[in-house]
């Protein structure tokens, strides 16, 4: 019988949290001494390293459907993880199938693609971002321009724009410690932006990567990285000058 720690369950459960609000649909991969989840639309993978003592509440390999959690206890049967309830003199095992995609193939999809994301133009973003974002606009646009680090939400359908800057300064510059280098636009999805913050008060983010975004937690109490895929969207990529 595994159990896992209080730690363990929370990112367990935040998992669940997010994909039961629709915000973040994803699968949980607890593979060597880490614990991955990869959202559904494979935009999103994050990776929290186990500490030593953490390591044993798996016995090998495990992977569930977030929203198949049921339990801190669990077993491996036949391929198959079984969450197991007990109350009074019931037991209550729940059976959840194996999703298609192995640990080993979310390892090697973690290790490929972080070789390609750049680790230049961290910027650090905090919830308070998140109240200037409109939940309702599907992606948020990132780019560097003249040492400027620029957010923008656009409504391609009414035309209105939202840009984000960051106070005292009247300048277009966000959250950012030094000057930027110049990054063309990059698009991420709002809701994906979003459910990170669900693990985190504050994330760095380096956008220098064509494709990739990486991003990193360094609070020791709940530590990770991970990365983000660009998205590309009517006419995401293109600087209109708004």
């Amino acid at each position: 019988m595994n159990r896992v720690t209080k730690r363990i369950e929370m990112i367990f459960a935040q998992a669940v949290a997010l994909q039961q609000s629709g915000r973040l649909r994803s699968t949980i991969y607890c593979q060597g001494s880490n614990v991955y989840i990869l959202n559904q639309d494979r935009t999103v993978l994050i990776r929290f390293p186990l500490r030593d003592r953490e390591t044993s509440c798996f016995q090998g390999p495990v992977s569930f459907n977030a929203n198949d959690y049921d339990s801190d206890q669990f077993v491996e049967k036949d391929g198959r993880v079984v969450f197991r309830q007990k109350h009074g003199e019931y037991r209550r095992d729940k059976s959840c199938q194996a999703p298609d995609l192995s640990g080993k193939d979310v390892l090697r999809m973690f290790q490929e693609q972080t070789k390609q994301a750049g680790r230049d133009n961290p910027v650090s973003l905090n919830k308070d971002f998140l109240k200037c974002l409109d939940e309702d606009l599907s992606h948020v646009e990132f780019h560097g321009v003249k040492g400027q680090f620029i957010c923008r939400q656009r409504n391609i359908y009414s035309g209105t724009t939202i840009m984000i800057t960051k106070e005292p300064s009247k300048k277009k510059v966000l959250f950012a410690s030094k000057p930027v280098q110049d990054f063309p636009v990059m698009g991420l999805r709002t809701n994906d932006l979003i459910a990170l913050f669900s693990f985190a008060d504050s994330i760095q983010f380096c956008f220098s990567g064509k494709w990739i975004v990486l991003f990193k937690n360094k609070d020791v109490r709940m530590p990770f990285t991970g990365i983000l895929s660009r998205c590309v969207y009517d006419q995401i990529g293109v600087d209109h000058g708004r």
